[in-house]
C-alpha cells in the first residue's frame, strides 16, 4: 500500500501563455508524479469551473494562485494518510470538499490536478503502464490506441482570423498510428507550401493548425482537399456558416463527423441534425454533454448525438469522467478524447484515451511541443501493444 504523504501544487504557463495549475504527488514509498491541467478558449455553460484569481495586476486576472491556495490549505492536507490507489475514494473527497455542481468552490483546476497525479501515482503502485491503470478503472475490455483527429485550420475563439468553424480536422484512416501520424505530418507540411504559394499567412492558431484569413470557410475545406485526400472533421463550437449549410457540407466534402453544429441548449435543433446526418455522419457533443453523466441523460432521452466528446477538465475528476465513459459507451455512442486550446507539456490525456478505448483522439496538430508530445506518447504506447500484446 503507498500512501500520499505529500500534495504541492504552483502556477504554470501553459501554451497560451497563461497559467495553469501543475501538482507534485508523494508517497510514503517514494513515488512521485507530476500532473498540470488545460484550458480551453471555446468553454460550455456546463462545464466544471476554473478558480481563477481575477487580479488585474497579476497575468491580467488568469492567475491561479486561489487554486493552488486551496490546494495547499485545504485539498492537499485531506488526502495524506489515503492510498493512492483507491482513486474512488481520492476522487470523492476532492468533489465533496468542494461541495458545488461546477466545482465553482475549490476550482475544476485544482482537482484535477491532483486527481491526474494520484491516478498516475496508482499506475506506478501497481507496476503497470498508466493506460493499463485506466483501462482497469474503466473495466475497459481491451486497450487500443484511438484513430487520430489532427487540426490543420482554425478559426473562431482558436484563431485570429475570419473563419467561423473553429476546427478543421483531417483523419487518415490506415491501422497502424505511426503510419497516420507520418501522413499527417507530411501533408500538414504540404498545406503550409500551399498556403506560402497563395501569398496566404501560415501562423498558427491555439492548437498549431494554421490560421489564414480566407474568402469563405468553404475555401478552407477545399485547401484541404488540395492537401490531401483525406477525411475531414469539423468542429462547428455551435456556429454553422450562413453560406455553407449542413446538407451542402455532407454532400459536397468527404467529411465523417460534425462536432457541436448546434448551439449548446437548443436541443430540438439537435434531434433533428442527429435524425437527419446520424446515419451517416458521426453527430459529435461536446458543450451539449460537457463530458457530465446528468447532461448526457438528457440528451440520449431526447435522441441527441450519437459520439461524445470525453475532456476531463469539464467534470473534474478521473472517476467522474470515467462514469461518463462508461455511459457513453453503454449507450453505444462512439468516444472522441480531446485535449484544449491551452494545454501544457502533460500526456496524461493520451494514455487515458487509449485506457479507455476510446474510438478517436483530437489532440492538435502534428505541431508544437504540447500537442506532439501527446502523439509522442501515442507512438510509444503502440510499440509496448505491438511488443507486449493487447
Amino acid at each position: 500500500m503507498q500512501k500520499i504523504i505529500k500534495i504541492v501544487a504552483r502556477e504554470i504557463l501553459d501554451s497560451r501563455g497563461d497559467p495553469t495549475v501543475e501538482v507534485e504527488l508523494e508517497t510514503d514509498g517514494h513515488i512521485r508524479t507530476i500532473s498540470s491541467v488545460p484550458s480551453g478558449a471555446s468553454i460550455g455553460s456546463y462545464e466544471a469551473v476554473e478558480v481563477r484569481d481575477k487580479d488585474p495586476q497579476r497575468f491580467g486576472g488568469m492567475g491561479v494562485l486561489k487554486a493552488v491556495e486551496n490546494i495547499k490549505n485545504t485539498l492537499g492536507p485531506s488526502l495524506v494518510g489515503v492510498d493512492v490507489t483507491n482513486q474512488k475514494s481520492i476522487d470523492e473527497t476532492l468533489a465533496g470538499l468542494d461541495g458545488t455542481p461546477h466545482k465553482s468552490k475549490m476550482g475544476a483546476n485544482a482537482l484535477l490536478a491532483i486527481s491526474m497525479a494520484a491516478c498516475r501515482a496508482g499506475a506506478i503502485s501497481k507496476g503497470i503502464p498508466l493506460y493499463r491503470y485506466i483501462q482497469g478503472l474503466s473495466e475497459t475490455k481491451e486497450a487500443k490506441i484511438p484513430l487520430p483527429m489532427f487540426n490543420f485550420i482554425e478559426g473562431a475563439k482558436h484563431a485570429d482570423n475570419n473563419l467561423i468553424i473553429q476546427e478543421f480536422l483531417v483523419v487518415p484512416e490506415k491501422e497502424i498510428f505511426f503510419d497516420n501520424y507520418r501522413l499527417a505530418s507530411e501533408l500538414f507540411h504540404n498545406l503550409k507550401k500551399i498556403l506560402k504559394n497563395r501569398g496566404l499567412g501560415s501562423a498558427v492558431g491555439h492548437e498549431g493548425g494554421f490560421a489564414p484569413s480566407l474568402p469563405s470557410d468553404e475555401d478552407a475545406l477545399r485547401l484541404l482537399q488540395e492537401t490531401g485526400q483525406l477525411k475531414i472533421a469539423l468542429d462547428f463550437a455551435g456556429a454553422v456558416p450562413n453560406e455553407l449549410p449542413l446538407e451542402k457540407i455532407a454532400s459536397s466534402y468527404p467529411v465523417i463527423s460534425f462536432e457541436d453544429p448546434v448551439a449548446e441548449d437548443d436541443l430540438e435543433a439537435w434531434a433533428d441534425v442527429t435524425k437527419t446526418y446520424g446515419n451517416r455522419i458521426l453527430i459529435v457533443g461536446d458543450d451539449v454533454f460537457s463530458s457530465s453523466v446528468s447532461r448526457f441523460q438528457e440528451g440520449v432521452a431526447k435522441n441527441i448525438a450519437n459520439a461524445a466528446i470525453v475532456k476531463p477538465n469539464q467534470i473534474g475528476t478521473i472517476t467522474e469522467v470515467i462514469d461518463f465513459v462508461k455511459l457513453a459507451k453503454s449507450s453505444n455512442y462512439k468516444l472522441v478524447v480531446s485535449h484544449r486550446s491551452g494545454e501544457t507539456e502533460d500526456s496524461f490525456i493520451s494514455d487515458f484515451a487509449v485506457g479507455i478505448a476510446a474510438d478517436y483522439a483530437k489532440l492538435g496538430a502534428p505541431s508544437r511541443g504540447e500537442r506532439v508530445s501527446k502523439y509522442n506518447r501515442l507512438v510509444r504506447i503502440e510499440e509496448e501493444l505491438k511488443n507486449k500484446g493487447k
